[in-house]
């Protein structure tokens, strides 16, 4: 039974996990400690405990449809996420989701002279992003397309017009690229405000994902979805504590409570 067989269903305020992910690289080129990367064993052996814990992989397109009654949510939903759009999400982890039958929603640029990131230390810098073709094939295969903004800027040092334009004109140009509609944003960075939030909702998005901000519950605020991180360093155990525990409740609490003694500290 692959991930979206399960038929136990329930509706949309059923609490829904989200993950992020940056890069899937081989195996043979996994170096631990490089944060931002899973290898291809480390996302089979986390599809595989998703399988055995019976949750089922959605999209965001798919919560759409259950908020306006036309599709039921499953009991366990989970959606997995993309940043940034690196070409071994194609080469590895794309192969690996077919044979589990789930579909992911990857987080693009919409600048497309943005050939390689630009943003990550050495040596994780220059780590080639998806071409048009790649991108265009995983849509046409079902996959969910977000915007990252436009160059991956960070938008909350960036002026009014300057974030206006990273949100809006690269939400239109990822719409032309694939003549479909683009409704989901991720900050880049994570880095996210209430005004931030009110231009994603202006550009005509229905989503905004965060990192490490927001409620810990998704349907709180829709415009700053807390996700879970999957990093290197998330082993099996790690990955069981995130699924099968409020884990975003106590990540929320620990963000809270950093957040509170940062005055103090400051002083």
């Amino acid at each position: 039974m692959t991930l979206r067989d399960s038929v136990t269903q329930t509706d949309s305020k059923t609490a829904v996990k989200v993950l992020m992910y940056h890069r899937v690289v081989g195996d043979q080129d996994h170096t631990p400690g490089y944060a931002w990367t899973v290898s291809q064993s480390q996302l089979r052996r986390q599809l595989e405990m998703l399988d055995k814990w019976g949750h089922t992989c959605i999209s965001f397109q798919d919560y759409s449809l259950a908020r306006i009654g036309k599709l039921t949510l499953p009991r366990k939903p989970v959606i997995l996420t993309f940043d940034d759009g690196y070409d071994d999400v194609y080469r590895f982890a794309l192969p690996i989701l077919k044979e589990f039958g789930v579909r992911g929603t990857i987080f693009l640029l919409g600048d497309r002279h943005v050939k390689s990131n630009s943003w990550e230390d050495e040596p994780l810098r220059g780590a080639q992003l998806l071409n048009e073709g790649q991108i265009r094939e995983m849509y046409e295969a079902g996959f969910e397309i977000g915007s990252h903004s436009l160059t991956h800027a960070c938008l909350t040092k960036l002026s009014r017009d300057g974030a206006w334009e990273e949100i809006s004109t690269s939400k239109m140009r990822l719409e032309e690229l694939l003549d479909g509609p683009i409704t989901v944003f991720a900050y880049p960075f994570g880095a996210v405000s209430p005004e931030l939030e009110r231009m994603v909702r202006s550009a005509g998005y229905d989503y905004g994902c965060g990192s490490y901000t927001g409620p810990p519950r998704f349907e709180e605020n829709l415009f700053n979805i807390r996700r879970i991180p999957i990093t290197s360093s998330t082993k099996a155990v790690d990955f069981a504590v995130k699924m099968l525990t409020p884990y975003e409740y106590y990540a929320w609490l620990r963000w809270k409570t950093h957040k509170s003694l940062m005055p103090s500290v400051s002083r």
